[in-house]
């Protein structure tokens, strides 16, 4: 999905959800690859760092995925530039 298209879906009230059940997913999953590195002890290939008082929650990768979409291309994919958001909410120290 191109960030164009998920901004178009998040908009539309009969895609809403589905858009946004879709995003927190895509970052769930980022969330639990990043934690499985870590668990076999490949920390410094982490993708992100969320601190232990910070809860990773569904409110918390839309806003990423907000970011997302103000600050990349429509073209560009939605996957990437929520990735990219995460690392800059949460970059690996």
């Amino acid at each position: 999905m191109t960030v164009k298209e998920y901004i178009i879906r998040s908009n539309n009230p009969q895609t809403k959800l589905a858009t946004e059940d879709y995003a927190v997913a895509v970052g769930q999953g980022f969330y639990w690859y990043s934690t499985a590195l870590a668990a076999r002890g490949a920390q410094k290939d982490n993708l992100f760092c969320v601190p232990e008082n910070a809860p990773f929650t569904s409110a918390t990768i839309l806003r990423a995925a907000n970011q997302a979409t103000e600050k990349s291309n429509g073209d560009a994919a939605f996957e990437l530039s929520l990735l990219q958001a995460l690392v800059e909410m949460f970059p690996y120290k």
